[in-house]
């Protein structure tokens, strides 16, 4: 019995040291801001062989030189005093990077607390960084191709999903907005989707306005041209059908619009 306690504590001590190393692997490769360190992070075996679940929610082009990126990792730590019980973990970080560099990184842990009956998860950040030369470029090439400042609140957010059904018969919120604004032939309301720097709104905007087209409602070239570098972005986006929800690829998804 005494044998079986200490190799608890051991596997306890072990499993615990062997996390605060990877927070403090991503804290390191962060702070050198190299996008291939990092994405070699996320993707690593050991970390796996380890028990620390890498999660990619997102990795999508803003613009041609800017990408954003949304991850997440968790780690199941044993309880000392009962080993067969585990607390879980949970970490986010959302990155704007180039090809080659971060440009801006947010570290943080994810916590809960009680909100009158429920419980809502919030964030304590760990460590963030912005590189102000390199986020006012971002705005610019952004506003050269869509013709507005982007909306900085709108990056990362995951309160959209593009599909015809979420949950059996259920369509969600960005559809039905979106065929409202169409039945309205409301096409100065569907462009402000369309030059949003969320990328599911984007995706329902393109596919409003070429419905659009078929009735008959002209688009000026500067519109196509929005269209075009949209439905070429690299990246995936969420989706939903029936009761699923996944990630897919933009290229994937828009190769269903009729043109």
């Amino acid at each position: 019995m005494q044998k079986q306690l200490i190799l608890s504590i051991y596997f306890i001590l072990k499993v615990t040291a062997t996390f605060g190393q990877t927070v403090a692997e991503v804290k390191h490769v962060l702070k050198n801001k190299k996008f291939t360190a990092f994405m070699n992070l996320v993707q690593s075996e050991t970390n796996k062989q380890h028990g620390v679940r890498f999660f990619k929610f997102q990795l999508r082009d803003i613009t041609p030189s800017y990408k954003e990126g949304m991850f997440a990792f968790e780690k199941y730590i044993p309880n000392d005093k009962n080993p067969s019980i585990s607390s879980v973990y949970s970490y986010r970080i959302r990155i704007i990077t180039t090809k080659k560099e971060l440009i801006f990184y947010e570290f943080n842990e994810e916590k809960n607390k009680k909100v009158a009956e429920h419980w809502k998860p919030y964030y304590n950040n760990i460590v963030a960084f912005k590189d102000p030369q390199h986020y006012e470029q971002l705005k610019l090439e952004f506003k050269k191709i869509f013709r507005t400042t982007p909306l900085e609140s709108e990056l990362f957010k995951r309160d959209i999903v593009y599909g015809e059904t979420c949950i059996v018969g259920t369509e969600p919120r960005g559809r039905v907005y979106m065929k409202k604004l169409v039945d309205e032939f409301n096409k100065e309301k569907i462009l402000e989707w369309l030059k949003s720097v969320n990328t599911e709104k984007q995706i329902y905007a393109v596919e409003a306005l070429l419905q659009l087209k078929d009735c008959g409602i002209a688009l000026t070239q500067q519109e196509e041209e929005i269209i075009n570098f949209i439905i070429a972005k690299e990246g995936s986006i969420e989706t939903c059908g029936g009761c699923s929800y996944l990630q897919r690829e933009i290229k994937e998804v828009v190769r269903q619009f009729k043109r």
